[in-house]
């Protein structure tokens, strides 16, 4: 049985035979715009305007696979549909469709209007057992229209990640400093300690911590004991205990209840990404930019990418307080800085950039992934055995949105390149 979905596809493209177009009650009908296809619950298709009869319509169209789903969908119970003009089904048992109130909708029936070409092109790709749906006829799609669509993915996988940080920022009413301080401190605790350095930023704010951006014995002071990671303690150790001393005091200064330890795990983890050497590097991010939302200017971008970020001295010679090991500069890493920017600085800015009534999100987008490195994995390696490019993250980012979202998700009715192919077909 034709798909739903393909029905869609057919009517929003016009993927039809127009000659002649009727309805079931021989009304002459002339499309002078399909509209706006509907994701959520109510009609297909909204805000659509039809000539039948040389009268024209605006309002609502309803595409089912045969007509008689209008009743099993109780359609012509919910108002909600009774503002359609046209129903659209590929096989009809003659039986009117009524709205709620009564009145009849004019209805048009497209099983021998769609070509045979199209829906066996569409079988193609649904049944595929390739990487990727399309993999042995995308060389049929113009390298333009690959382009436009991988970099579409791009800047839509960015938006997706920027609307899961507007949901915690609005459940939350924080400031553009305080979501930026949080988000980026969650990504520095890695997948181990995620939440934890989620939550150390939620005990901590930045309204505090700016106070401090000019002092990183505070800010370490602060940082750490917060976690509960300055209690005990050996005297031997005199950073330990100096911090310690500094934290009380600051706990005191600020009103700070002493908080209940975090769960701050140090297994399967390399040692330069222990939370004890993350958290010092974090305090350095902070001083360099003691403005935090600084860091979400274009400017900027290029600024975060180049600086050094170390942790204190301390951390030169420790992984964790009391065991002294061979001196290393610990810094942060071209491949977490890259993280940080994809998944924090981008997003945020984009909200931000959006917030503020500024056009171009698109190119914010496209120039801040372009100075990234691009992705190699298994996502975005089948698309560049067909000659795809991947030369940066705008490209690797797009082709991973495009695996994950379309191929995987046999969403090709939605996808441009898909589209392509079905048009060709």
């Amino acid at each position: 049985m034709i798909p739903e979905d393909f029905l869609h596809y057919v009517w929003r493209t016009r993927s039809f035979d127009h000659r002649d177009l009727r309805t079931n009650k021989n009304q002459p009908v002339f499309i002078e715009k399909p509209g706006i296809w509907n994701h959520d619950q109510g009609p297909d298709f909204s805000d659509a305007r039809v000539k039948i009869d040389d009268v024209v319509f605006h309002g609502h169209v309803e595409i089912h696979v045969q007509s008689e789903d209008w009743y099993r969908h109780r359609h012509h119970e919910d108002e909600k549909y009774n503002n359609t003009i046209l129903h659209i089904a590929h096989t009809t048992n003659g039986k009117p469709v009524r709205r709620a109130d009564g009145t009849v909708i004019p209805e048009i029936v497209l099983a021998d209007r769609i070509p045979p070409s199209l829906l066996l092109q569409y079988n193609r790709l649904q049944l595929s057992q390739d990487e990727f749906p399309c993999s042995k006829l995308i060389n049929q799609v113009k390298p333009i229209v690959i382009r436009s669509w991988i970099d579409r993915m791009a800047v839509e996988r960015i938006e997706q990640k920027a609307a899961v940080i507007q949901k915690r920022m609005d459940e939350a009413n924080l400031d553009w400093e305080q979501l930026l301080w949080e988000e980026l401190a969650a990504m520095m605790g890695g997948p181990v300690n995620k939440e934890v350095f989620r939550e150390m930023a939620q005990r901590m704010p930045h309204r505090i911590l700016r106070n401090y951006v000019d002092e990183p014995f505070q800010l370490e002071a602060l940082l750490f004991g917060v976690c509960r990671l300055l209690t005990g303690g050996k005297s031997f150790d005199i950073y330990f205990q100096d911090l310690k001393k500094e934290w009380e005091y600051l706990a005191a200064k600020h009103k700070i209840e002493l908080p209940p330890p975090l769960n701050i795990r140090f297994l399967r983890m390399r040692p330069a990404a222990f939370p004890t050497i993350r958290i010092s590097q974090i305090a350095q991010l902070l001083m360099q930019f003691p403005r935090f939302t600084d860091l979400l200017s274009l400017e900027a971008f290029d600024q975060f990418l180049e600086i050094n970020i170390t942790t204190s001295a301390y951390w030169e010679n420790h992984y964790r307080f009391f065991e002294d090991k061979k001196r290393s500069v610990k810094k942060l890493g071209k491949s977490q800085k890259e993280i940080l920017m994809a998944n924090v600085i981008l997003p945020i800015a984009w909200l931000y950039h959006r917030a503020h009534g500024r056009n171009h999100l698109d190119q914010l987008v496209e120039n801040g992934l372009t100075r990234l490195s691009p992705e190699n994995n298994r996502l975005t390696r089948p698309f560049m055995k067909t000659g795809i490019s991947n030369e940066h993250a705008f490209d690797s980012q797009g082709l991973i949105q495009l695996k994950k979202r379309y191929c995987d998700e046999k969403r090709c009715l939605e996808c441009g390149i898909g589209g392509a192919i079905l048009g060709n077909g």
